[in-house]
């Protein structure tokens, strides 16, 4: 590698230079002549090539048709699917020192999003080598995503939260979450993953890592300094997510479980970025979290759950956001753990709001006032909360792309038994929707919802009549699909 790239340094041989490095670390690799760690020695030259590639001089010239025409190699760059061998065939250690240390400083090179695209493109293509890597342990995994995550996602968050003048929540009041938490980066010092500090400072490289100190010189700033840090974050929950889907990583085992409090902590804060990249894969892996017994949930579920609905009023019901919002709801309504924690709540809602009512009293005052309304609770949710969710179902319900989400999170409220009469007259519009609907599977969830509500809940001898009269009506019609429906 050191003596194609000393020889081919000029013209048109730099967009050689990449063609014959892939093909040769390539064919080592297909015929599993390259060792396990044999690319550590050269990934240093590795990523500057392919970073200058992509990102540098010979990338620009990329972009001159002159030149495209004239040179065959220069049409196309090979740097993902360098990437993609370097997650499969390098350790993990040496990955975060070698590989994102110089994406980081790629990235923060321009603002331009051209630049930015293509530092994401390489980043996926490493996640997708990690993920499918035979030498990279769950563990070494689990604790980069989390040192990455701590490092950059905690900032983004707090710069979103000052930019609107939002005092930071605190997360780990408890000396549990602490404790975890600092166990966590403890041993993951121990193990050389925790992103060393000279990231984050000019200098010489430290402990041997294999970089040069031209490379620390340029990476200034700190972690957040940039608008395109995030990209980095996003990395790190993406990785996580890949990593569990294709089974590498089992959050409900056992040798997890130390690291899942710390995990959840660090994802409750990064929902408050103002990415929504990252506010979407947040949410998405604390879906995964959350059938995971975590005491840190205690700490972190009010504050979440005000969190998602801040996002739903910012981003209304459209959009990826709005999809993992309602997702994460229906998944926290269902967890018995959570309806015992709202369960909870609402007592201590009622207990409070009965001393507010006292107090009103003894001053003579009458009438519920804004606080005491504000102090309603409906398990985990607040009243307001409650009849805003329930107009997103409402709206969302009629809409053919997004009722799978509208009639999961229906059922999980429905399963949680809370009352108000937005619910009623919600039931209302499902049980026309059970007839009259022309696709299967809206009927379907239409049928089980209704039926889930008329046996479940408390109804008056005139609703139930009601329900039931529109019931024996469409038994009467023609319409074939209505009738079994409503059957």
């Amino acid at each position: 590698v050191d003596e194609m790239r000393s020889t081919m340094n000029k013209g048109y041989q730099t967009h050689v230079l990449g063609h014959c490095m892939y093909d040769t670390v390539a064919a080592l690799h297909s015929e599993g002549r390259l060792l396990e760690g044999g690319l550590h020695p050269c990934l240093e030259c590795l990523m500057d090539v392919y970073i200058e590639e992509m990102c540098g001089d010979v990338g620009k010239q990329k972009e001159v048709t002159a030149i495209v025409s004239k040179t065959k190699e220069a049409k196309s760059s090979r740097a993902g699917d360098i990437m993609h061998i370097i997650g499969e065939a390098c350790h993990v250690s040496r990955i975060k020192h070698d590989v994102l240390q110089a994406l980081c400083i790629a990235v923060r090179r321009s603002t331009a999003a051209r630049f930015r695209l293509k530092v994401e493109e390489l980043l996926r293509r490493l996640r997708h080598g990690l993920a499918k890597s035979s030498i990279s342990k769950a563990e070494e995994l689990f604790t980069l995503c989390f040192n990455v995550l701590d490092e950059y996602g905690a900032v983004l968050s707090a710069r979103s939260a000052a930019k609107k003048g939002i005092p930071q929540r605190s997360y780990e009041d408890s000396s549990t979450a602490k404790s975890e938490a600092m166990q966590l980066k403890h041993d993951s010092e121990k193990s050389s993953l925790r992103i060393p500090t000279s990231w984050v400072h000019t200098g010489t490289a430290q402990g041997g890592n294999g970089l040069n100190a031209g490379r620390h010189a340029e990476f200034q700033g700190g972690p957040g300094a940039h608008p395109s840090d995030f990209t980095i974050a996003a990395f790190a929950i993406d990785l996580l997510l890949s990593a569990v889907k294709k089974g590498k990583l089992d959050p409900s085992l056992g040798s997890s479980a130390p690291m899942i409090g710390p995990f959840v902590v660090t994802l409750s804060k990064t929902t408050r970025c103002k990415h929504d990249c990252i506010v979407s894969g947040a949410f998405k892996a604390l879906v995964v979290f959350a059938p995971c017994p975590c005491k840190q949930w205690e700490d972190v579920l009010r504050p979440l759950v005000d969190d998602i609905f801040s996002h739903l009023k910012k981003s209304g019901a459209n959009g990826e956001i709005a999809q993992s919002c309602f997702k994460m709801l229906s998944v926290i309504m269902r967890q018995p753990k959570f309806r015992h924690l709202g369960q909870k709540w609402e007592s201590e809602a009622r207990v409070l709001a009965e001393a507010k009512k006292q107090q009103d009293k003894a001053k003579g005052k009458s009438g519920k006032g804004a606080m005491e309304s504000k102090l309603e609770r409906v398990g985990i949710l607040r009243a307001g909360q409650l009849r805003v969710l329930l107009s997103f179902i409402e709206h969302d319900i009629e809409e053919p792309e997004k009722q799978g989400a509208a009639f999961s999170l229906l059922r999980a409220i429905l399963s949680c038994k809370l009352m108000t009469p937005e619910l009623y007259d919600l039931m209302t519009t499902v049980l026309k929707l059970l007839v009259k609907c022309p696709i299967d599977s809206v009927r379907a969830q239409a049928r089980a919802s209704t039926v889930q509500f008329l046996l479940e809940y408390p109804l008056g001898p005139q609703r139930i009549k009601e329900s039931l009269s529109k019931l024996l009506t469409n038994l009467v019609r023609m319409r074939n699909q209505g009738w079994s429906a409503a059957w």
